[in-house]
């Protein structure tokens, strides 16, 4: 290791007895002036050459390693370092308590970058192990129920990329984007069409969407999906033909029970939408939402006979009554709330 300038007229006994004086805590300045050293007395320390580390050796240059000398102030404390000269790999000899260091040299950074892509294809082989033998055979077209198609089509519809090549994850979709009023009817209409295996998980789906301890556990809003439906003979069709194939199906008038499910259908997503305005503007208004089933019943009675925009303004308008009842009755904020559905129903 070679001196800088400065000190180059000086021995290496003299270089060390320097240190052990300045570690001392004689003033830099009269050391300066002693050794005649050509530089400022705050940055004494920066001319002493770095000590090789015994034993050590850089695992990429095969170089031996350094330690640069501590300064007074933290000569009893903080991190020891070795380094190569040639690649500046550091080595972290003794660190400070509680502190994880990690050196970031080129070669470290590869060798980090290649154990991560090493851990992702052994998780990712995992998922494939146990997720693609789960697909099963496809389902035939004929065996679904129009409840069955509803949620496919709009599954299809709220998910699938531009080009019908995928289902997307609903973390993936876009936000302004939604598949049902809700997070909860979301997770009922995609477990029942994965449970009757009309949908599959998508062995591809981000790794990140599977608990990496259990494979086998894996996020409903974190996963892709497959369409496992087949409209002639035994081979999945693709998500275009399906989707095609529904919509033409649904352009059709329903009779008879295909058109009493039909409106089960969506006098379950229209109530949900409501319950979810009396939410909004409950969060809105600082009102607990604690009338929750009454409501639901109330609102299903009340769309036989009015739309889906009209029921919202009643609820808007039973919600602003029950912030004025907690205002001026001087009750509870829960026992305001509990007029909600009585007042939807009034309005009404």
């Amino acid at each position: 290791m070679e001196y800088q300038a400065v000190i180059s007229h000086l021995s290496d006994d003299q270089i060390e007895e320097l240190y052990r004086r300045y570690i001392d805590g004689e003033r830099n300045a009269d050391l300066v002036d002693e050794y005649k050293i050509d530089v400022s007395p705050n940055n004494l320390i920066k001319v002493f050459p770095p000590i090789e580390v015994p034993d050590l050796s850089c695992p990429y240059c095969n170089l031996k390693m350094y330690q640069r000398r501590k300064s007074k102030g933290d000569f009893t404390s903080g991190d020891t370092v070795g380094f190569c000269n040639g690649c500046q790999h550091k080595s972290y000899l003794f660190s400070s308590p509680n502190r994880h260091r990690q050196c970031g040299c080129s070669p470290c950074a590869a060798a980090y970058q290649q154990l991560l892509a090493d851990r992702e294809r052994l998780v990712r082989e995992k998922i494939y192990q146990y997720w693609e033998p789960r697909i099963g055979e496809s389902i035939r077209y004929e065996a679904l129920d129009l409840q069955e198609k509803v949620y496919l089509v709009a599954l299809i519809n709220a998910q699938a990329n531009v080009s019908f090549s995928a289902i997307k994850s609903a973390v993936e979709r876009s936000n302004d984007v939604w598949l049902a009023p809700s997070p909860g009817i979301e997770n009922e209409m995609l477990l029942l069409l994965y449970r009757r295996r009309i949908i599959a998980v998508d062995p591809d789906s981000p790794a990140s969407a599977f608990d990496s301890e259990n494979i086998g556990s894996a996020r409903v809003n974190g996963v892709r999906w497959i369409i496992n439906i087949a409209l002639d003979g035994e081979l999945r069709s693709s998500i275009d033909e399906v989707h095609r194939h529904i919509v033409k199906e649904l352009s059709v008038p329903a009779v008879d029970f295909d058109s009493h499910q039909l409106k089960a259908i969506a006098k379950s997503v229209l109530t949900e939408q409501a319950i979810q305005q009396i939410h909004y503007q409950c969060g809105r208004l600082s009102l607990p939402f604690s009338a929750e089933k009454k409501s639901t019943d109330v609102v299903g009675t009340l769309l036989h006979n009015h739309s889906l925009a009209a029921v919202c303004y009643f609820a808007y308008l039973a919600v602003r009554r029950a912030s004025d009842y907690y205002l001026g009755a001087n009750v509870s904020k829960t026992q305001a709330s509990n007029i909600i559905p009585g007042k939807c129903r009034n309005m009404a």
